[in-house]
């Protein structure tokens, strides 16, 4: 695992989000309004669990997000929370799908874990969703980025 995975989604942006049916890489400092979440910490593992008819949120390991862009697919609705890069296999998987991004206009500064500074992320973020999560999210983030339609 990289040193950032294990940041949290930040207050503000939970807040904002809908609630969901899981969050499969959560971890217990999680302020996600999910119905179920996986946790490393209890030795669960979000990727083998059926994420099949749920509504999923995602703030994937920053240093794995492949397997997780993979499972996407699995459920009936979703919203990832990842770095804005247009050159990996990962994006391509989720935006192959009807989808709508969210870049976000400033850097997110994730919540880190006790012991550890926070600092805002390196890279741009931004949500891929697929548009049923887009308009359960309606303009909850209005001001924060623009949404761009993938299809």
């Amino acid at each position: 695992m990289g040193y950032r995975d294990g940041y949290c989604t930040p207050r503000w942006i939970t807040r904002r989000l809908p609630w969901v049916d899981l969050d499969p890489a959560s971890n217990p400092r999680s302020t996600v309004k999910a119905r179920r979440s996986c946790m490393l910490e209890r030795g669960e593992n979000g990727l083998l669990v059926s994420w099949r008819g749920l509504s999923i949120f995602c703030n994937p390991p920053f240093s794995d997000v492949a397997p997780f862009a993979e499972k996407a697919s699995e459920a009936e609705s979703f919203c990832f929370l990842v770095n804005v890069d247009v050159s990996t296999r990962w994006r391509r998987r989720l935006t192959m799908f009807p989808s709508f991004t969210f870049p976000f206009y400033s850097r997110i500064e994730f919540e880190a874990p006790e012991g550890i500074e926070t600092s805002r992320n390196d890279s741009p973020q931004e949500f891929i969703c697929d548009p049923a999560f887009r308009e359960r999210i309606g303009d909850a983030f209005k001001g924060y980025g623009e949404w761009w339609k993938n299809f």
